[in-house]
């Protein structure tokens, strides 16, 4: 009796390590949502930001009396640009690398559900084998 007891234990453990992984592994796929979300967001509001910035840039340039379509200022205006599409786009990348990492992790959260939950079977196995064999000789 022992033995199907323990066997059902090990059932039990498995099944709820595989839930316990799957909640997990849903967790992560929220993540990977979320994190492209982020990025997406993050970018929307550094190309905005480099907007302001630009015509705060331009506004002071002409304030200065400066030409704008060549030299200097326009390098300057070239730069900025330069940079801040840089920025806008390494947010992007980081927000694809984190989606890519919380995808990984949910299929490895996944693996390891369902591995445990067939652990639990093969452990229940070997419990009721090993409990039928003590009765056999008649232990």
């Amino acid at each position: 009796m022992s033995g199907a007891l323990k066997a059902v234990g090990s059932i039990q453990a498995g099944n709820a390590a595989y839930k316990s992984g799957m909640y997990n592994a849903a967790a992560e796929e929220d993540a990977a949502a979320q994190s492209v979300l982020a990025a997406g967001a993050k970018e929307g509001a550094l190309r905005r930001n480099f907007r302001r910035t630009q015509g705060e840039q331009l506004t002071a340039l002409a304030a200065n009396g400066a030409v704008l379509d060549s030299g200097s200022p326009l390098d300057i205006l070239m730069d900025s640009a330069t940079e801040a599409e840089l920025d806008a786009l390494t947010a992007r990348y980081e927000g694809q690398q984190a989606y890519r990492s919380h995808k990984a992790a949910a299929k490895l959260q996944r693996m390891g559900a369902k591995s445990a939950r067939t652990g639990g079977y093969i452990s229940a196995a070997a419990q009721l084998a090993g409990a039928f064999e003590k009765t056999k000789n008649g232990a």
